[in-house]
């Protein structure tokens, strides 16, 4: 799913290019937001959440409670936290 794969790539340039990092995260995220099948929206604004937690968790949370699907929003939502524990240590 090309929102998924975009926000694995951001999360690979977001040590070397935050800036590009940021814009191919807010393509993602549009791109994710127009996915009509309300599962495969949720997951991939998952992914986008994950690629998020370290550098900006504050839109990652946001982001994460727009997911509609409980489990995958506790699953966002549990992942930003964990990233959180790890970068603040």
């Amino acid at each position: 799913m090309k929102a998924s794969a975009l926000s694995g790539i951001a999360q690979a340039l977001a040590a070397t290019d935050p800036g590009r990092a940021t814009r191919l995260l807010d393509d993602a995220e549009q791109i994710a937001r127009s996915i009509t099948s309300e599962s495969l929206k949720a997951s991939a604004l998952s992914d986008i959440t994950q690629a998020l937690a370290a550098t900006d968790p504050g839109r990652a949370e946001q982001i994460a409670g727009s997911i509609t699907g409980e489990s995958l929003k506790a699953e966002a939502l549990s992942g930003i936290a964990q990233t959180l524990v790890v970068t603040a240590s």
